[in-house]
């Protein structure tokens, strides 16, 4: 969504302190329990690279992309810092046909499923289903919810989707899990409700949800 790009390239504006951000508490968990030494990673939707950091002390390889021009100039000024092996581009999900040689054990999206449309979202399966052509692996997502309490705020798009200060679309996970099962994706692990990542300022409904394809 144009309207995003903008919010998040207004968002993540150049700061004087270059330093490694905390991981999500996501992160954490999934680095924990499904990252292992030598896995090559794939993360959509990166952010500031929070937990892709945390990722290459124990990863071989890893790409993440976002599609904020200044996300992705800070963390390659803090990559560079900290001297961090990652390749962080500033591209599409969508882009990543045309990404050469890309392998991985692992793709990684959080925060992601909400920020994009239905349409997005099965653009995503269709990539997905393309991408395990050429080899298994494992999916991690965290997602807000349709029973997160700020779907009942900002501006009404339609039955799952608001917009307040940026886009969001909240998933029925009822449905998303039918979508999983009709692609005969193996679910791992599931875990539902709040207090999953939470902030002084709120506590979102999630759902953590990983599964192999």
């Amino acid at each position: 969504m144009e309207i995003n790009q903008k919010f998040w390239n207004k968002f993540y504006l150049v700061k004087k302190e270059i330093k490694i951000p905390k991981p999500s508490s996501f992160g954490i968990f999934f680095n924990k329990k499904f990252v292992k030494k030598n896995n090559k990673v794939l993360e959509i939707g990166c952010g500031n690279g929070r937990d892709a950091f945390l990722f290459s002390k124990k990863a071989k390889k890893i790409i993440a992309l976002d599609k904020s021009k200044n996300a992705i100039k800070i963390n390659l000024l803090v990559s560079k810092k900290f001297k961090k092996k990652i390749i962080f581009l500033n591209k599409d999900f969508i882009e990543i046909y045309k990404i050469k040689r890309i392998e991985f054990d692992i793709l990684y999206a959080r925060f992601f499923l909400h920020t994009i449309n239905y349409k997005q979202e099965n653009e995503l399966f269709k990539l997905i289903n393309f991408l395990k052509k050429k080899h298994k692996f494992i999916v991690g997502m965290e997602f807000r919810t349709s029973k997160d309490a700020l779907i009942k705020k900002g501006k009404y798009i339609n039955k799952n989707t608001r917009f307040t200060d940026h886009y969001r679309r909240f998933i029925s996970v009822p449905k998303f899990l039918k979508k999983i099962k009709k692609n005969n994706f193996e679910i791992l692990y599931i875990k539902q409700g709040i207090n999953l990542s939470k902030t002084e300022n709120e506590n979102p409904n999630l759902c953590r949800l990983i599964f192999k394809v």
